[in-house]
This record gives C-alpha cells, structure tokens and sequence, in this order.
C-alpha cells in the first residue's frame, strides 16, 4: 500500500522514475526504510510525503481504508 499511496501522490510517470531509478541504483545492495524515504522524497521535492510516512509506513497497526 505504501508504493500505492506513493503512487498516487507522484502520478504514473514520476513513480514509475522512482521505482526504476531505486532498483538501478540499489540492484545489488542492502537499504533501509530511511534510505527509501530520503531516496522518494528528493526524486519528489514538492511532493509531501509525512503522511504516507507517518500513517502507512511506521504508524502503528493498520490505517484506515483510504
């Protein structure tokens, strides 16, 4: 859901560069959920991502169907 809700904050062209750009440039490393964000969050400067953060990747139990 997390990538979904990415997804739809980006639109279809930026997520697909950020998705693309991700496993190219971690194909054969090991990366954390901040290394992701940090990644997401300057593929998308003008995009807000702290409630996606905050309610669907490290908030407590299951967020609420959007």
């Amino acid at each position: 859901m997390v990538l979904h809700k990415i997804r739809q904050t980006v639109g279809d062209d930026t997520f697909h560069d950020i998705v693309q750009g991700w496993a190219a440039a971690h194909r054969h490393g090991k990366r954390t959920p901040p290394d992701f964000t940090a990644y997401v969050e300057k593929s998308a400067p003008d995009a807000d991502f702290g409630p996606i953060w905050k309610d669907w990747l490290y908030g407590e139990g299951k967020p609420a169907t959007p």
